[in-house]
């Protein structure tokens, strides 16, 4: 069995928040496999709130790797760029399908790093 992860919005309108899950779930399957993404498995209920599930996927959220890269000022230069390749690539993949992210943060954005390489 995979790992899951979930979603619940913290709105006051479950109307709304459905809505916006089923926008994000539909948005996710238009999305090629190859993009790297939150793979959307469903929306469900979660101690009763709209909830969105998806594919778990490892990493640190781009904020937490930027604190992590100020500790070590002295990081390779080259994993600093293959961190911002990977961003780049993704969002380009993103807008090869149409898709425009309208909340972009460094909260939401997931770096997984292996080798140096990231995804």
């Amino acid at each position: 069995q995979q790992n899951r992860g979930i979603k619940v919005l913290s709105s006051n309108s479950s109307s709304t928040d459905r809505m916006k899950l089923q926008h994000e779930q539909t948005i996710s399957q238009k999305l090629p496999s190859s993009c790297h993404k939150r793979h959307v498995l469903g929306i469900t209920i979660f101690h009763g709130q709209n909830a969105l599930v998806f594919k778990w996927a490892n990493g640190i959220t781009l904020k937490e790797w930027i604190k992590k890269m100020q500790l070590h000022p002295q990081a390779d230069l080259k994993v600093r760029l293959n961190a911002a390749l990977a961003i780049i690539s993704t969002l380009r993949q993103f807008h090869e399908n149409g898709v425009v992210y309208n909340h972009l943060t460094i909260d939401n954005i997931v770096l997984n790093s292996s080798g140096g390489n990231y995804d």
